[in-house]
């Protein structure tokens, strides 16, 4: 331990949220494709040279649907037998993580596929915001979770919907070959224009979040994250009704996702 902090269980939760990001990200493309929704360029009707990237790795033969399942399994068993230590000998932990994983795995795997039903947003919010965060205050601060859990809630919230704009922005970017699929998205239901302005409302909302969190504890270094500004401005800008601008944009809020958090963390542990 060093300060305080078992660097054991720092080193489990950190190595969790990589391994279920992962996770999620590639059981995603493996059911896209799967029930296809991610197709060829050529059935597209796009040139394979000049096809956007997001949309090649798998369906244009890069790698094979069976390679991209082991590698979602492995991701999947990484996880539980990092937990499973814990599982075994923590009800609500076990309740947590399976909370979790299930809403990231059932986010487009069957039977539930949230993501084609509209309730894929509040799926990963829930997910990757409150349930991640408060598994690694169990696996850091065991005996004080039901102290720490309080003050720390608030401080998930504007990283969980920069976390949602990564996924809002990848359904809008989709909107025209999501509905030719048959598949309903949040971005489908609002339409470009709302989810334009929802994206929007879900990176300022963040840092709106963060000032009011700064004022209601009278801590000035919450200013800090405004350092991060012109990456959203950015990727704000991005949020266009042409398919080659918006090509990346979960790349690109994914980098705001990193920069806001990097700098919320240096900004809570300023005094």
């Amino acid at each position: 331990e060093t300060g305080g902090i078992n660097l054991t269980e720092f080193a489990r939760a950190l190595t969790l949220g990589v391994l279920v990001q992962a996770a999620s990200n590639v059981n995603n493309s493996f059911w896209d494709f799967y029930s296809g929704l991610d197709v060829t360029s050529a059935e597209r009707g796009e040139c394979p040279k000049t096809a956007l990237k997001h949309k090649s790795i798998l369906s244009d033969g890069r790698v094979s649907l069976t390679q991209v399942m082991m590698l979602n399994i492995g991701l999947l068993v990484g996880s539980l037998v990092l937990m499973l230590p814990k599982l075994m000998v923590n009800q609500t932990m076990a309740i947590v993580y399976t909370s979790g994983m299930s809403l990231a795995v059932f986010y487009t795997a069957p039977p539930f596929r949230l993501k084609y039903y509209a309730l894929g947003d509040i799926a990963i919010f829930i997910a990757f915001g409150p349930l991640l965060t408060y598994c690694s205050i169990m696996l850091l601060a065991p005996n004080q979770t039901d102290v720490l859990w309080p003050k720390v809630f608030w401080h998930t919230i504007p990283c969980a919907m920069i976390c949602e704009a990564i996924l809002h922005g990848n359904n809008g970017r989709d909107i025209n070959e999501d509905l030719k699929s048959g598949v309903m998205t949040l971005a489908n239901l609002l339409g470009f224009k709302y989810s334009r302005l929802l994206y929007m409302c879900l990176i300022g909302g963040a840092y709106v979040c963060v000032m009011v969190i700064g004022v209601s504890t009278s801590k000035l270094s919450m200013l800090v994250v405004l350092l991060s500004t012109p990456i959203a401005k950015n990727c704000i800008d991005r949020y266009q009704l042409d398919k080659k601008t918006m090509a990346d944009m979960p790349k690109q809020t994914a980098k705001l996702h990193m920069a806001f958090g990097l700098l919320l963390t240096i900004a809570v542990l300023l005094p």
